[in-house]
């Protein structure tokens, strides 16, 4: 966060409003409206709709990110579409409802902590979030699911 510091003037030169303090951030991401309004649209990932695959006949997009999860060759080889597909999941996974879905599928927990295992070694960091590598990103994200699936 880069902070601006500007000196007030005797002759009112610096008119720009004062700040006391700042909004702690953390205290806007935990209510619930607030997730809702802002992530809301990822319940779209839990809908059905016809699946291309002969097999099935319908599909969710829940399953289809399990399945490029599934199929994704090793992450070491994969980091630009693993960071992509995992701030997605990320995201999704902070509606309750899309928590819920992700938790329908058995295979979820096992590909994500196939996963993680994979990711210790990667300490390169995400682009455009300093100090967060893609193994930080896992842990969120299982800790997510495991405390849903604990409060089942």
């Amino acid at each position: 966060m880069q902070v601006i510091y500007r000196l007030m003037g005797i002759d009112g030169e610096a008119t720009e409003d004062r700040v006391e303090s700042l909004q702690d951030g953390s205290e806007a991401d935990l209510d619930p409206a607030n997730i809702n309004k802002k992530y809301g649209i990822t319940k779209v990932m839990c809908q059905e709709f016809p699946s291309k695959r002969l097999d099935v006949e319908k599909t969710t997009g829940v399953e289809v990110l399990l399945s490029v999860l599934d199929n994704l060759g090793p992450l070491a080889n994969q980091r630009y579409l693993a960071e992509w597909l995992f701030k997605l999941i990320g995201h999704i996974l902070k509606i309750k409802s899309n928590r819920l879905e992700f938790l329908k599928y058995k295979q979820t927990v096992d590909h994500l902590a196939k996963r993680l295992f994979e990711s210790v070694g990667m300490q390169s960091q995400i682009e455009g979030q300093k100090g967060v590598t893609l193994f930080d990103v896992f842990l969120v994200i299982l800790d997510q699911i495991i405390v849903e699936l604990n409060q089942q």
